[in-house]
């Protein structure tokens, strides 16, 4: 999951990489501890022993310069199963676009908005975690 972390005056998008609990920004590799809310929501990391505070990214904070939602990724690592929707189609908001199975388990993924989709990834597809699956056009 993509984290909004700030350090120096500098506001940075970086991957909490849970498994290896290793973050990359400018070019290094550091090791963090995350600090987390009674939800397990991570709010903070521990950064050669200093508190940073964090934000969490997701699809609905990912706003184009028009104020959409358009790019949808990958909320976990795992199989395109069915794709629903196809690619250059008329899709509306909350409309079921493609099913992502990981940890054996099916998620349906929705349009956020209406508009034209365009497809990143095929049918059967891996996909890691926070990559692009598709875009929306706005109409």
């Amino acid at each position: 999951m993509k984290h909004i972390i700030k350090i120096k005056d500098k506001t940075i998008e970086v991957t909490l990489d849970p498994t290896t609990k290793r973050v990359r920004f400018d070019g290094k590799l550091f090791g963090y501890e995350a600090l987390r809310d009674f939800s397990g929501e991570i709010t903070a990391v521990l950064l050669n022993g200093k508190r940073i505070p964090v934000s969490t990214i997701t699809d609905e904070d990912r706003l184009d310069q028009r104020g959409t939602k358009n790019e949808i990724h990958a909320p976990l690592h795992g199989q395109i199963t069915k794709i629903f929707t196809p690619n250059g189609a008329e899709a509306t908001k909350g409309q079921v676009i493609l099913a992502l199975e990981a940890m054996k388990m099916e998620n349906e993924i929705l349009s956020p908005l209406s508009g034209i989709l365009r497809l990143n990834i095929k049918e059967k597809a891996l996909v890691k975690a926070g990559q692009l699956l598709f875009s929306i056009e706005p109409s």
